[in-house]
């Protein structure tokens, strides 16, 4: 699955066969198709992996001791940190295989838009404590914390993209320090 989480990130589907994914993991075929029926079923799988890893980024900020604002923040630190890591191994910045696949597969297949639909919902409710926490702190104005994660979602979504146009990871987190005035909030130094 590793391998073909990474040719998929690296690649997009299309340009990725299921002799690429099995040469990169080092198996046969018939391997492959033992657990797979087929290269949509690969990258569903791949799909769920890495919105499970992503999740685990948000979660772990959410949890933390920070300040509401610094967890916001670290959600953009963990993005341009992944990039980073893309950039280093490849030479350019992969983006957000959430948001690849959206654009790539979304409109053609019903599973992979349920699928990519599910992650999203899960990463919302991973932001879901940091937006009540700001709303709790008057960070940004009181509301709905569903909608605020799902604002802040969007955004991350579309500041890796551009990150990604840019081969530019540190584009990342200095858009990310414009997140809270998105929401309606005070922009400013972290109390």
């Amino acid at each position: 699955m590793a391998a073909a989480l990474r040719l998929f990130c690296a690649r997009g589907f299309a340009a990725v066969s299921t002799q690429d994914i099995c040469d990169t993991a080092g198996v046969q075929k018939g391997s492959l198709y033992h657990f797979f029926k087929a290269k949509i079923d690969v990258a569903i799988a791949a799909l769920e992996r890495y919105g499970d890893s992503v999740a685990n980024v948000f979660r772990a900020a959410a949890e933390g001791r920070d300040l509401p604002e610094r967890k916001l923040l670290k959600i953009f630190e963990g993005a341009q940190a992944m990039g980073e890591c893309h950039q280093a191994e490849a030479g350019v910045m992969y983006g957000c295989l959430h948001g690849n696949l959206s654009l790539e597969l979304a409109a053609a297949d019903e599973r992979v838009r349920a699928c990519l639909v599910g992650i999203t919902r899960r990463w919302i409710m991973t932001l879901n404590p940091i937006m009540e926490e700001l709303m709790a702190a008057r960070v940004i104005p009181l509301g709905d914390p569903h909608t605020a994660g799902h604002t802040v979602l969007a955004y991350l979504h579309g500041v890796v993209l551009m990150a990604k146009a840019a081969n530019e990871p540190a584009l990342i987190l200095r858009m990310g320090q414009q997140a809270i005035g998105l929401l309606g909030g005070r922009v400013g130094p972290s109390r």
